[in-house]
C-alpha cells in the first residue's frame, strides 16, 4: 500500500511538474521563512537537524552492541 502512494506521488510530481516555476531548497526555505511563523519553524528544524548529527557523532564514537 505504502508503495503504491508513493509510486502515486512520484508519478503526480512528474506528470505537473513545470521547470519555470521550481525554485529548489533555496526557493523552499524563502517561502517558508516568508510565513508567520517561518522563523520558528526554520529554527526548530535546524534545531533537530542539529541534534540528530550530535546524537550520529556520539553513537559512532560509542557504538552500542
Amino acid at each position: 500500500m505504502a508503495a503504491v502512494l508513493v509510486g502515486a506521488g512520484v508519478s503526480w510530481a512528474a506528470a505537473t511538474f513545470d521547470p519555470e516555476r521550481a525554485t529548489g531548497l533555496d526557493g523552499a526555505l524563502r517561502a517558508v521563512a516568508a510565513e508567520p511563523y517561518g522563523q520558528w519553524v526554520l529554527t526548530v528544524v535546524a534545531a533537530g537537524l542539529a541534534s540528530f548529527s550530535v546524537y550520529c557523532v556520539a553513537r559512532g564514537r560509542h557504538p552500542v552492541g
